[in-house]
């Protein structure tokens, strides 16, 4: 699947530009593999900078599948890209 903008929500205070690193969050079916490849959030490039952080929720079927975090690690006039994602865990022993 590619990007879908419905998923993809700035956390926090964003209205306020400054210097430092902001916060969004994304919701999608696509796999963590496939979020994290190059260029898939161009579409919201120009919201990005170097060094935000995004809180990726990949889900199956309506259900949780994996949780992480990506950063901006490079932006361009025409792409960006992340960095390999940090998995969060999401077990649920009960």
């Amino acid at each position: 699947m590619a990007f879908d903008i419905k998923g993809f929500q700035p956390a926090g205070g964003e209205s306020k530009s400054g210097a430092a690193p902001k916060m969004h969050t994304y919701k999608s079916e696509d796999a963590i593999t496939v979020v994290r490849v190059a260029g898939y959030f161009n579409p919201v490039r120009h919201m990005l900078e170097i060094g935000d952080l995004i809180y990726v929720v990949a889900t199956s079927a309506g259900a949780l599948s994996t949780a992480s975090w990506v950063v901006v690690k490079d932006k361009s006039a025409s792409a960006v890209d992340v960095t390999d994602q940090t998995a969060i865990t999401v077990t649920d022993t009960d």
